[in-house]
């Protein structure tokens, strides 16, 4: 049998119990600016992963009533839980903080956020506009006149507005600054 030489004696660091030491780091202390990157960083992967598991649906309500002598539109914002279908009221819409308004279409711009919406075209305080919503009041600014009848809205990732045109059975494309609607080039369908 080979003799092996006796291992080294462990180095001894004060405060601490003698013993064999397997790895021994010198002790940094960590920056102020490294501390502050580790919490945004996990405060920002918190963040997104509650938006990704926190998916919500938002939509509108339109209601006329029956009663002859009535002749307004009300209209409602709700946000639709994706996960469970629950539903809550955010607001009532109305143009300006006052008078009530229904929309026939609600889509949100892609990059900034902003709700948009179309009004139906029995509104008595605005027909067939382009409006933006506050959802947290409900309250309803006109961008401006359609020149047309749209039913249904829906903007595409670089933040197009399109408008289903029913009375042509067309897609068209708003104009977010005048909400004026330019039908397509094509062809209205057949029925």
């Amino acid at each position: 049998m080979g003799h092996y030489p006796a291992p080294a004696p462990a180095p001894v660091i004060p405060g601490r119990p003698a013993g064999r030491i397997t790895h021994l780091t010198p002790h940094r202390p960590m920056r102020l600016s490294s501390i502050l990157a580790s919490v945004s960083l996990l405060a920002l992967l918190a963040l997104l992963s509650a938006t990704a598991s926190a998916e919500s649906l938002y939509a509108v309500s339109m209601r006329t009533y029956s009663d002859p002598g009535y002749k307004g539109v009300e209209g409602n914002l709700y946000v639709v839980s994706t996960e469970t279908g629950a539903s809550r009221l955010l607001s009532t819409l109305t143009v300006g903080g006052g008078k009530p308004v229904g929309l026939d279409g609600l889509a949100i711009h892609p990059k900034t956020g902003r709700f948009y919406g179309i009004t139906a075209p029995t509104s008595a305080a605005i027909p067939r506009s382009l409006v933006t919503i506050d959802p947290k009041t409900g309250v309803v600014t006109v961008v401006g006149d359609l020149c047309h009848t749209g039913t249904d809205i829906e903007f595409d990732s670089e933040g197009t507005l399109y408008v289903w045109l029913p009375d042509t059975r067309q897609l068209g494309t708003a104009n977010l600054d005048t909400g004026e609607v330019t039908p397509a080039e094509s062809e209205p369908s057949e029925p």
